[in-house]
């Protein structure tokens, strides 16, 4: 009788120990695949098996960075990264990028805000595309007054440029040359220089990708 009882229990321990892995069973076929339907079709079962929401949340992450950068599907890859958000807060980086791709700045802005690693950067990019430069450039002044790096002045160089101040740009970049930081390499600094509407047009190119 105990025999039986502890069988019992070591089936039900082993199948429930299956059943957690299989997520991840199916979303390491997804990588491996070269099918495009094939993908879609694994990373969409670990998504709806995963019971644990670190697991679940995970699945939708990746799907979602599947949507992004391989299916070019704008509208799915934000739909599953915001399933994984209620689940995780770890993807409000990738949500972010995807609402100011899409052109949804207000609700880029929001996920920003929940990000605790956000960047001046990032968020002074959306409102100067959003058209509150100044904002925008109140912003680089925050980070700048505290905290400069070059691609601080980089940007915000970029953004007088645009709006003519042809003067105080010229300092900005001039201080974003004498800045060493490797995230920040002069050839991107010098691409900033020469094209005024630089922010403007990497987001076409990202736009481009997806059909908008």
């Amino acid at each position: 009788m105990f025999y039986q009882k502890t069988m019992k229990i070591l089936i039900i321990l082993i199948c429930a120990g299956i059943f957690l892995l299989l997520p991840y069973f199916f979303l390491d076929l997804a990588m491996k695949t070269n099918s495009d339907k094939q993908a879609q079709l694994y990373y969409n079962a670990a998504k709806n098996i995963a019971i644990i929401p670190k697991t679940k949340a995970h699945a939708c992450a990746l799907l979602s960075d599947y949507y992004k950068n391989l299916n070019r599907n704008l509208n799915l890859a934000i739909k599953n990264c915001e399933i994984s958000q209620k689940y995780s807060k770890n993807n409000m980086c990738l949500l972010f990028d995807l609402y100011t791709i899409k052109g949804d700045y207000n609700k880029a802005l929001e996920a920003l805000e929940k990000e605790s690693a956000s960047s001046f950067q990032i968020k002074a990019q959306i409102y100067f595309l959003k058209g509150d430069t100044k904002s925008a450039i109140d912003i680089l002044n925050q980070k700048i007054s505290k905290n400069p790096t070059s691609f601080d002045y980089a940007y915000r160089a970029n953004m007088f440029d645009y709006l003519g101040n042809k003067e105080q740009s010229k300092e900005d970049y001039k201080t974003a040359y004498k800045i060493k930081n490797p995230n920040c390499p002069d050839n991107q600094i010098k691409q900033m220089q020469k094209n005024k509407n630089y922010i403007f047009d990497k987001l076409k190119e990202k736009r481009k990708l997806y059909g908008l």
